[in-house]
């Protein structure tokens, strides 16, 4: 019994949600500044 009650927690956390937003660019004249942000460039 307990196997299948540890079995369902991991169904329910790894679920994805059924719809996911874009995320959209801007483009913009500089990079935000901060420590919380991480850039990638795009070549």
């Amino acid at each position: 019994m307990a196997r299948s009650v540890v079995r369902q927690q991991r169904n329910d956390a790894a679920a994805l949600p059924e719809w996911i937003a874009p995320q959209l660019t801007q483009l913009v004249e500089a990079a935000p500044k901060g420590d919380q942000w991480l850039h990638e460039i795009q070549i």
